[in-house]
């Protein structure tokens, strides 16, 4: 995880976490996985050959993007290949089976990373100069001073691994109420809270707020109990963050009605504009490099981003077949009995699809390859139990 996030670029070591680096790295880890840990012909069926189909799909896309790349911006085909690397990180789908993670192992991951992101956040909030922002930014003015201008935040990349954390203790409280549990789900929730992300802010509460409502104890009267217990307990983080939901909320109203909310100009784009012909609507229009036009460049200086339309950026690079594998998963997801942590990032993949779900870097690569992950492992775990 920390290397599909270049280590927060961590300032001691900043020189060393360009995305080249960290990719090549990030396929080291790959290799060193399929090798080292010799894993047995099968294993809850998720070998090369399960791995087959989904990989096949999207790197299909992939080369088939290469074209229109090609006829649209005269992009060669090796440019593309350079300018679509990052797709290799789907190879950790494969890595992840051969490795075998438990879920009591994906729970201390995520636990650990969570806490780490958010330590790194607090102390960047505090001035202290943990992190080198010339990756994240292209500002002339100092981040200090934006900081103090409120105009720019800074959301470390990541950030989707705090929500999986908590969904695998939601999933416990659903199955067995423990205080401890909720303690955690609580402060995890407020990690969340903190980073400001509003799409994940309000997926994690819905998501919270039903799991609280649905407990299950082994009588009524405890129920009832732990139902009110971690109701007290929400109504009182939420009262001491008034001001800030209220900030949230308004800040949301405001930018959906506002014609020039780049994410609106975003969907625009990308909906109506970006696919000269209806050809491109099932091939994408690849995925351009800065050495061939400044289109890219172009968009971002009005403030559209492929990353700010979920799958519909996805989509727009690579075409309509990375996207098969991602809605059959989370289709199968709703299908049968399946763990609730599993649904539960199905649902949050889904929700998010209109705005964070663009599988285009390696964190959020690795996001996808452990869901699918997980479907199989809450399948065969045909419960919540830290097999």
């Amino acid at each position: 995880m920390l290397i599909s996030v270049d280590f927060f670029h961590f300032t001691p070591i900043s020189p060393l976490t360009t995305s080249d680096i960290c990719l090549v790295l990030f396929l080291l880890w790959l290799l060193a996985a399929h090798f080292l840990y010799n894993p047995p012909e099968k294993y809850f069926g998720l070998t090369w050959k399960r791995s087959y189909w989904p990989l096949l799909l999207v790197w299909l896309g992939v080369l088939i993007s290469f074209i229109p790349a090609y006829v649209l911006y005269g992009q060669t085909f090796f440019t593309s290949l350079i300018a679509s690397r990052t797709m290799l990180a789907m190879l950790a789908l494969p890595a992840i089976g051969t490795v075998r993670p438990k879920r009591i192992d994906l729970e201390k991951a995520t636990v650990l990373f969570s806490f780490i992101l958010i330590v790194f956040s607090i102390l960047d909030a505090l001035g202290i100069p943990v992190i080198d922002h010339h990756f994240f930014i292209n500002e002339d003015k100092p981040y200090k001073e934006l900081i103090e201008e409120d105009s720019f935040v800074m959301l470390l990349p990541g950030f989707q691994f705090v929500a999986v954390a908590l969904f695998f203790f939601l999933d416990r409280l659903k199955n067995s109420f423990n205080l401890h549990d909720l303690i955690i789900a609580l402060l995890l929730i407020s990690a969340i809270f903190l980073l400001q992300n509003r799409t994940m802010l309000f997926i994690s509460a819905a998501l919270f707020a039903f799991t609280v409502l649905t407990i299950q104890g082994k009588s009524r009267k405890q129920t009832f109990m732990f139902r009110l217990l971690s109701i007290f307990l929400i109504v009182v983080m939420i009262v001491a963050t008034v001001p800030h939901w209220v900030r949230l909320f308004t800040e949301t109203a405001m930018q959906l009605g506002d014609n020039d909310y780049n994410r609106l100009l975003a969907y625009n784009y990308f909906l109506f504009q970006a696919c000269p012909s209806f050809i491109y609507f099932f091939t994408g229009t690849g995925f351009i490099s800065a050495n061939t036009t400044s289109v890219m460049q172009d968009l971002m200086a009005a403030g559209i981003y492929n990353s700010d339309v979920g799958f519909i950026g996805l989509w727009n690079y690579y075409g309509v077949l990375p996207l098969i594998p991602i809605f059959a998963a989370i289709v199968f997801c709703f299908i049968g009995r399946k763990a609730y942590y599993v649904l539960f990032n199905a649902f949050f993949i889904l929700a998010g699809s209109l705005t964070i779900a663009c599988f285009d870097s390696m964190d959020k690569l690795l996001w996808l390859c452990l869901f699918l992950y997980m479907i199989r492992l809450g399948r065969l775990g045909k419960s919540s139990s830290l097999v």
